[in-house]
């Protein structure tokens, strides 16, 4: 996410939005290098609002009725105003939070103090994901709000599937939709407001074959983009990574994925990468995951972690108060798994998707290449002087 939005943070940065200080610590992220302690602070802060959640949806990493929390996540009371105002003073140089987590943002009171905060006094982008059935509730209060943009988890294209994937009743679908088209409504007939509206889709074995079907539903809906997200896998029966997930050497799936990335929409659409079945047995050793070096997630008890993806234990990783946080022992240990040769993944880390190799973005290799030639020109003048 970082590289696709660098030109607009710069563009966004000349009118004013966002400080020196946050540009200045972005540069030292974009040109640095993967180190156990980094030179940088956070540029992501991932704010897990609340663990509470209105649904129990099957796949979910938390709440799931089938499988339970997998990766021992600890329960938290619903993050303060004061602690979330605390954490982004801390780590101001931040460009972009998520309030999101291990719930349904919208069930915490001070949601939109939150975002408010975020946004107008620390500069910062402002994301946030929900489960589409709370939205009807809040539809002045969100296309007013200073979110910049929020992801409506509607996971399917009729009511059907939607039970298949969730195990939720089909009723759930039929009051996300309803909500979501209201909701697009009031934004487009809002002046003023910045919210950008998306869909997501968790694909698996069984849905990608309706991908042309889903694009024409977001159509439908009128969004302004649709996300296909990854199936998490786990280690439970009927939720296995070889069981549900997508592949690469796939040819029904790239397939799919071909014909639908050349289908002509007004929408944005954003495809997963998709997993290398080497990733499982061991015949290649991925290590491509940056998340750890640019993220920091946060939960009500201050608990601190480096992936906002798998929902991890974050119980024993250190405080956000503490004075070396960002580079303490559980961060650099952390960070030299995506380092070391010698050094094994945390189980979640080998078959997820942010640890595929991926291409810098035109912008970025632009920059890198400016100032390694600049480098390159200061050492030259400085051997003939």
């Amino acid at each position: 996410m970082l590289k696709e939005m660098s030109w607009n943070i710069l563009c966004d940065y000349a009118r004013g939005r966002h400080s020196r200080s946050q540009i200045v610590n972005a540069c030292k992220y974009f040109l640095g290098k993967k180190q156990s302690v980094v030179s940088w602070k956070p540029i992501y802060l991932t704010a897990f609002t609340t663990y509470r959640c209105n649904l129990s949806c099957d796949m979910c990493l938390t709440h799931s009725r089938k499988h339970g929390n997998v990766h021992g996540q600890k329960p938290c009371k619903d993050m303060t105003y004061e602690t979330f105002k605390q954490i982004l003073n801390k780590y101001r140089e931040a460009l972009i939070i998520t309030l999101t987590g291990n719930g349904e943002p919208l069930l915490n009171k001070d949601f939109f103090r939150m975002a408010e905060y975020a946004s107008k006094v620390m500069n910062m982008y402002v994301f946030s994901a929900t489960n589409g059935t709370l939205t009807g509730q809040y539809q002045e209060q969100l296309v007013n709000s200073y979110l910049d943009q929020l992801s409506i988890s509607v996971n399917a294209h009729n009511p059907k599937e939607y039970k298949r994937l969730t195990g939720m009743s089909e009723e759930y679908f039929d009051l996300i939709c309803k909500n979501t088209k209201e909701l697009v409504k009031r934004r487009n007939n809002t002046k003023n407001t910045k919210l950008k509206l998306w869909i997501s889709y968790i694909l698996d074995k069984t849905n990608y074959v309706y991908l042309s079907e889903m694009v024409d539903f977001a159509r439908e809906l009128h969004v302004d983009g649709l996300q296909f997200l990854h199936f998490l896998p786990n280690q439970k029966d009927g939720f296995r990574a070889e069981e549900r997930c997508l592949f690469s050497d796939d040819k029904s799936v790239i397939e799919q994925f071909s014909r639908t990335r050349n289908t002509r929409t007004n929408i944005k659409i954003v495809f997963p990468r998709l997993l290398k079945k080497s990733m499982f047995n061991g015949s290649e050793r991925f290590k491509y995951c940056r998340v750890p070096f640019y993220n920091l997630t946060i939960d009500s008890e201050g608990n601190v972690g480096g992936c906002g993806c798998q929902l991890l234990d974050n119980s024993k990783n250190g405080k956000f108060h503490e004075p070396n946080a960002w580079n303490n022992d559980y961060f650099q240990q952390f960070r030299n798994r995506f380092i070391k040769a010698d050094l094994d993944l945390l189980e979640p880390c080998t078959w997820c998707h942010n640890n595929l190799p991926t291409k810098a973005s035109s912008f970025l290799t632009l920059v890198k290449n400016l100032f390694q030639k600049k480098r390159t020109l200061l050492t030259a003048n400085d051997n003939t002087l």
